[in-house]
């Protein structure tokens, strides 16, 4: 269970970092580009 359950926080560290790095390519892509990319 403590396995689990690190694991699960591992996931979810990483998923808010790709998250956030999601965030703000997205935000560069409208910037520079003025069209939203593919992965909205």
């Amino acid at each position: 269970m403590t396995l689990f359950k690190r694991v699960t926080c591992n996931s979810l560290s990483i998923a808010l970092v790709l998250f956030s790095g999601l965030l703000s390519s997205k935000t560069v892509y409208v910037n520079n580009l003025q069209w939203p990319p593919f992965f909205l």
